[in-house]
């Protein structure tokens, strides 16, 4: 994939939409490309996190680990973004992320994310966005996943 794709890729994802074309192929360019396996460990619940990953091909699972098993949360796809939480909020990973098939993601480390925050103000507010509407997909699961099999059984 060319830098010019990877622009165009990071143009159709909302919280990059607003940015301009010329700081996009800065972001392009100094985010670190990475390549996985299916079956290959991103990163694990836990870690530090200190990237934040845009999935330029491929998708991946996001698991739950737990002291019982291993829970499935997710599926992330292309133009999605994921790592965001750890990375701003200094905490360690809050889940397993592991490539569902042949994948490319484009790291972006935390300082570099967080010079686009400070001049890009509606960067943040979009970024709280995502973040609310996640949460709130959260507990919709998590609440119906309850109603199916009672609090008892939730792990």
């Amino acid at each position: 994939m060319l830098l010019e794709d990877d622009v165009n890729l990071l143009k159709t994802i909302p919280l990059f939409s607003k940015i301009e074309p010329n700081k996009l192929k800065l972001i392009a360019f100094t985010g670190e490309r990475l390549i996985f396996k299916k079956g290959d460990v991103i990163f694990n619940k836990g870690e530090e996190g200190q990237t934040i990953m845009i999935i330029l091909e491929g998708e991946a699972n996001v698991l739950l680990p737990t002291q019982k098993h291993v829970e499935p949360i997710a599926i992330v796809k292309k133009g999605e973004i994921i790592g965001e939480i750890a990375t701003l909020c200094n905490i360690p990973r809050t889940m397993t992320l592991i490539a569902r098939t042949d994948s490319i993601f484009l790291s972006l480390t935390k300082e570099l994310f967080l010079k686009l925050i400070r001049e890009i103000p509606d960067l943040a507010v979009q970024i709280i966005h995502d973040l609310a509407k996640r949460l709130a997909n959260t507990i919709e699961q998590f609440e119906a996943k309850i109603a199916l099999h009672g609090d008892n059984n939730v792990s």
